[in-house]
């Protein structure tokens, strides 16, 4: 006769196959989740970009979210803050402090306003910065090829594609800038 354990989620999520294998591998020794680590950039390009993310968080005089604050939308939340999302220039715009792949940061600050920061292209960053209206540009969530330059775009400066990020080849969000 065998025993099993099930106290050890190793053995006990094992019998649920590859999907309990990856979740066991997930959880402490005390069988919690394993606690993923909060804002870590998702390739190497994104962690050279860490700093200049860290320079526009002082800048913008934001904190992380607080475990309580986790999943409310901006509109919600009081000025001050910042998270990530994979929903950004909604009206609804959720906010986690866990950064996961190809998530927007998103940045609340003291006056109310709304910032995504993003990544672009050097065509797209100059069509911004000149505010040419109705012009359409990529925010992307980490640098991709050749969206290297990273920006705080104000959500109130654009439209954003009803459709919202593309969800592959880089996660775009397409926007309409406006004057």
């Amino acid at each position: 006769m065998t025993t099993l354990l099930l106290d050890d989620p190793a053995v006990l999520l094992s019998g649920l196959g590859l999907l309990g294998m990856l979740a066991a591998m997930r959880s402490g020794s005390d069988g919690a989740p394993a606690e993923s680590p909060s804002h870590v950039p998702d390739n190497e390009q994104d962690k050279a970009a860490q700093p200049e993310r860290e320079r526009l968080r002082a800048s913008h005089q934001v904190r992380a979210l607080d475990p309580e604050e986790e999943g409310c939308a901006t509109h919600d939340l009081k000025p001050g803050v910042y998270g990530f999302t994979h929903s950004p220039a909604r009206e609804e715009t959720p906010l986690f402090g866990n950064k996961t792949f190809q998530s927007f940061e998103v940045h609340l600050l003291a006056d109310g306003s709304e910032h995504i920061i993003a990544f672009l292209t050097a065509e797209d960053l100059q069509t911004f910065q000149s505010g040419r209206e109705g012009a359409e540009i990529n925010l992307y969530p980490e640098p991709f090829q050749q969206a290297l330059h990273i920006a705080s775009v104000p959500v109130a400066g654009i439209i954003a594609s009803p459709r919202g990020p593309a969800r592959g080849d880089g996660n775009p969000l397409r926007v309409t800038v406006l004057a």
